[in-house]
């Protein structure tokens, strides 16, 4: 099979670079790359790619939807629109230009698999779907044709060729209804609603000897049974009994079992399901299935008598066929959500519904004129559990804390994992601080609790940052940040504890810490991008730096540099020599003796740190450029 060509229209060449090699290793061909929306038409027009990535926002007075939509338009190529933006205005414009889909950066490799694979598949039943309808049409006009010159020769063939026209306008019938179902699937309406609608459309086709009642089953997932999502006449106590049917029960659970069409003419023996006022009637059961898996059971009644048509039969299945692709792409939207607003190794709230949660909570507390509380948390011993235990065991230490965090909050609360051994937390309904105080003792005596890892019971705790609405702060980041600069306040006060937001920032002390951190999680080595997002970082956090305070912090990084890669360059060492060296600085304004740098090296020495003549000369050197960072804030503070 021939490999899908894709053309990447992309203005960051960085991200195009990376996405090109992203869709090289899927085995896809790449058409092209072109950076202007002006240039797309031209360059799809000339290489006829199978599929076009758009990027949204893009260099130039033509953007991404403005592209796609010509593009759509004149050479019917799909597009999925590729956005780091995802304002409402944004997302409902181009949904107006019917994509074949979109997705937000950055995403993960396998999203962007399926969503290509959905949109290629998508595209060619259209064109299959557009090609029979074009060529039905011939039929019709042809048979016509042949009906009016058939006139003219033979009136004996005059029924017959009615016969004709009547099969052709059935199978043209059965083309609308489906047309209408696969419309209906692209409306913002629960797979229930749409089941519901097809349903109605089924049994509105006047030709086929249906009972104005039927239902559609799905399958319980995981599990070998049908539950009953829609139905239409059907009574009560049917309703009831029906509700779930195993597999190979009664024929809906036999044409399950079977994945085969089941008709009955009667109620025979194949009716598992019987009570005393059950009227005399027939089915037509046909399952629902995609590829090898069955999705669910379309259940249809007939009169007691009927005779099994193949014109019904192959409507029945036509429609099954339609639901299925439907069904399975509702379940891969399903799946591509959860993948995008939960954290796959917890089943949490990740970053992206935490953001949402803490927008929507603001928003009701401000029109209750409620407070609400936000918690920051991390693990206190998560790194040392993690390089000695493994990767293993650390992922079941956050899927454990996850629980047990959970387990502390209320239904109307949520729990967020930020990434790492971050966590959130969002009180709702608070009455005061001392609502938020309880239920941050209680966190941290539930995760005081030892975990049995691989054998080892291991002691964890956290430490917990608390901003409180409307005191602490309105808006989403400043909470955020406060909360994060309270839990940086409960570390340094000896962990394992809580602390509210104050309102006083120890920045040195945290831009120091920040700085050691960026150096470790780095591997002490960074590009300037890298350096620039630190800043960025760091002023979002509420820090103003100059010029000078910049230039020192660039060298506070340099010194950390050959620490990093010494015998001490571990976390847990480099976070104590962090703390001591701040604490150092500050004690003594930035000067210090000979015999404050032994006591200095003898506290390092009882943390564990012992410095031979090459580790001592650079952690000298970093307190070095450490007194040039306080000097700068000690002067900006004056």
């Amino acid at each position: 099979m021939a490999k899908a060509r894709i053309l990447l229209v992309e203005d960051e060449g960085i991200v195009a670079l990376e996405i090109k090699n992203r869709l090289l290793k899927m085995g896809y061909e790449i058409a092209g790359t072109i950076s202007r929306g002006e240039d797309a038409y031209e360059v799809a027009k000339r290489t006829n790619p199978d599929l076009i990535l758009m990027d949204i926002k893009l260099k130039g007075q033509v953007d991404g939807i403005e592209a796609a939509v010509r593009l759509r338009g004149e050479l019917d190529i799909p597009v999925i629109y590729l956005t780091a933006y995802s304002s409402d205005e944004l997302r409902d414009r181009a949904l107006k230009t019917c994509p074949s889909g979109y997705i937000i950066k950055p995403f993960k490799e396998t999203e962007l698999n399926i969503l290509i694979k959905l949109a290629l598949q998508k595209h060619v039943k259209e064109k299959k779907m557009i090609e029979m309808a074009d060529n039905l049409n011939d039929k019709v006009q042809l048979s016509r044709a042949d009906l009016a010159e058939s006139d003219k020769r033979l009136k004996e063939q005059l029924e017959q060729g009615k016969q004709r026209e009547l099969v052709i306008e059935r199978n043209y019938e059965i083309q609308k209804i489906i047309s209408k179902v696969l419309r209906a699937s692209l409306e913002p309406i629960t797979l229930k609603e749409h089941l519901e609608r097809t349903l109605e459309m089924m049994l509105s086709v006047s030709w086929l000897a249906l009972e104005k009642k039927g239902s559609i089953f799905l399958t319980v997932e995981a599990e070998e049974e049908l539950e009953m999502v829609a139905q239409q006449g059907l009574g009560g106590h049917l309703i009831e009994v029906c509700a779930r049917v195993p597999f190979g029960y009664c024929l809906c659970g036999r044409a399950a079992s079977t994945r085969k069409l089941v008709f009955s003419d009667c109620i025979d023996g194949q009716h598992d399901v019987r009570f005393d006022a059950m009227q005399p009637h027939g089915h037509y059961c046909v399952p629902i299935i995609s590829e090898d898996k069955v999705l669910g059971v379309v259940n249809m009644y007939v009169r007691h008598g009927h005779t099994r048509d193949e014109r019904t039969d192959d409507f029945l299945h036509a429609i099954a066929d339609t639901l299925a692709g439907i069904i399975e792409r509702r379940r891969v939207q399903r799946r591509l959500r959860h993948m995008a607003l939960y954290d796959n190794l917890t089943g949490i709230p990740n970053r992206t519904m935490f953001f949402d949660r803490l927008a929507q909570s603001i928003s009701l507390a401000k029109r209750n004129n409620r407070m609400l509380a936000l918690f920051y948390l991390d693990l206190d011993k998560f790194k040392r559990i993690n390089d000695t235990l493994g990767h293993d065991a650390g992922d079941e230490l956050l899927k454990e804390t996850a629980r047990r965090l959970t387990s502390c909050l209320r239904e109307s609360d949520t729990a967020a994992r930020m990434g790492g051994d971050e966590f959130t937390v969002i009180l709702t309904e608070v009455t005061s601080e001392k609502d938020a105080a309880a239920v941050a003792g209680k966190i941290i005596e539930t995760l005081q609790a030892p975990v049995e890892l691989k054998g080892y019971l291991c002691p964890i705790g956290t430490s917990i940052g608390i901003s409180m609405y409307p005191t602490s702060a309105t808006e989403a980041g400043a909470l955020i940040k406060k909360a994060d600069m309270a839990m940086y306040a409960a570390k340094t006060g000896g962990r394992g504890n809580y602390q509210f937001y104050s309102g006083e920032e120890v920045t040195f002390s945290l831009l120091v810490d920040y700085a050691v951190k960026f150096v470790m999680f780095n591997g002490g080595q960074w590009d300037h991008n890298k350096w620039l997002d630190l800043l960025l970082d760091i002023q979002k956090r509420g820090f103003e730096l100059s010029d000078t305070d910049i230039t020192s912090l660039g060298l506070v990084l340099e010194s950390l540099k050959p620490l990093r890669n010494s015998a001490i360059g571990n976390m847990n060492a480099m976070s104590l020599l962090n703390l001591s060296a701040t604490v150092f600085i500050q004690n003594n304004g930035g000067v210090w003796n000979p015999r404050q740098w032994m006591e200095l090296r003898h506290d390092l020495a009882a943390g564990g740190i012992n410095l031979n003549d090459e580790t001592a000369y650079m952690v000298s050197c970093f307190l070095e450029s450490l007194r040039e960072l306080y000097h700068s804030f000690t002067r900006a503070e004056a």
